[in-house]
């Protein structure tokens, strides 16, 4: 039962960190920047869970290109198709982080012995 609680909390913080991306997405605009947080949360959550490290890049890179539809749709603001279509590419940085973070987790046994 303590796991599932714990499971579900890391779930809430990939949600909150999801959101945080895509709304620095929004107000700054910069996908590299994003990319950058989006490959920093994905690599701490891959360290703090890394059993089935594949969902937090799911979690979390999905909300750029939503958000990026949401202030196209709702706050009217100006969002060019390609800017959408490149907001895909977090899910690289993403993939990356969270495999990352998985392997650094291993790294203290892997020395120690």
């Amino acid at each position: 039962m303590k796991d599932e609680t714990t499971d579900a909390l890391v779930f809430v913080l990939a949600g909150g960190l999801g959101i945080l991306n895509g709304y620095v997405e929004i107000t700054v605009g910069d996908l590299l920047l994003t990319s950058f947080l989006a490959l920093a949360f994905t690599m701490l959550l891959g360290f703090l869970r890394p059993h089935s490290s594949w969902r937090w890049p799911l979690v979390i890179c999905t909300c750029v290109p939503l958000a990026r539809v949401f202030a196209t749709t709702f706050l009217h603001e100006y969002t060019q198709r390609a800017q959408i279509y490149e907001a895909f590419l977090v899910f690289l940085p993403g993939m990356v982080g969270a495999y990352a973070g998985h392997f650094l987790r291993g790294v203290p046994n892997n020395i120690l012995g």
